[in-house]
């Protein structure tokens, strides 16, 4: 039998997950299978900045979800691996690129050209 709150409880789920599914640990708190999502880091004014998923100032990104940059700087630049495990390569100024988190990938990133430009992903598990 479906109490009120439970009612309440259910509704209040269904209502939130719209806004918060690109929050994947939201879906795994349900037990839900992980869908891949798609991560921004703008690049402007010599920095990584991105705006979803945030954990101490790490971007949290699952494998399978993809994390796109985009340049909107006035110069080229590049999201390239610490470890060299991934490399977007040249990302010209008003353009973007976008790869898929495998398995395997470093989580300390930088700009090849611009070595004070510096990223950090959290790697989550599942």
């Amino acid at each position: 039998m479906l109490t009120r709150r439970s009612f309440l409880k259910s509704a209040l789920s269904l209502a939130i997950l719209p806004v918060t599914g690109a929050l994947s640990s939201t879906l795994f708190a349900a037990g839900l299978k992980h869908q891949a999502v798609e991560h921004i880091v703008n690049i402007q004014s010599f920095a990584f900045v991105h705006q979803l998923l945030v954990i101490e100032e790490q971007l949290a990104v699952k494998v399978g979800d993809t994390i796109t940059w985009i340049n909107q700087d006035i110069v080229p630049h590049t999201a390239t691996a610490v470890d060299s495990s991934w490399d977007t390569g040249l990302i010209e100024a008003g353009a973007k690129v976008s790869l898929q988190v495998t398995k395997g990938w470093g989580r300390d990133y930088y700009c090849i050209y611009h070595p004070k430009m510096l990223g950090e992903l959290l790697l989550v598990n599942k």
